[in-house]
């Protein structure tokens, strides 16, 4: 007589895991999102000659540091979108908790949001039912 312990999905009281990740798996996406949205938008301003330095106090901050700063920050959405992908499908914990502490990074044009969806995601991930879920 064999006695099988129940994964942690099937416990009682314990709540689902996909139904614990689904809405920071969401907003992280939507996060990162903006973030590439919010960088493009400034990267087409600054080609087209609305340099971001009209919009900055007179201060020179354009050129090859603002498109370095634009790349970094497209970068980081994109670590986003593909974090949440995999929180919300349960799929790879590591790309998951690479998007919600990319989030909490404060160099994107985002990063109020991304900073309260980005511990959000932490913590659910760091819910044992939750990593036990990962495949």
């Amino acid at each position: 007589m064999t006695t099988e312990t129940p994964t942690p999905e099937f416990l009682p009281g314990v709540p689902d895991p996909r139904a614990q990740v689904s809405l920071p798996a969401t907003l992280l996406m939507v996060v990162g999102g903006c973030n590439i949205a919010s960088c493009v938008y400034w990267l087409l301003r600054a080609l087209i000659g609305f340099g971001v330095s009209s919009t900055m106090g007179g201060a020179m901050v354009g050129g090859v540091w603002c498109f370095l700063w634009m790349a970094l920050a497209i970068i980081i959405g994109a670590i986003n979108i593909f974090g949440g992908i995999k929180m919300k499908s349960l799929q790879n914990y590591n790309a998951a908790l690479a998007g919600a502490v990319a989030a909490i990074l404060p160099c994107t044009c985002c990063c109020i949001a991304g900073l309260a969806v980005g511990i959000w995601s932490l913590v659910v991930l760091m819910k044992p039912e939750v990593k036990a879920a990962f495949r």
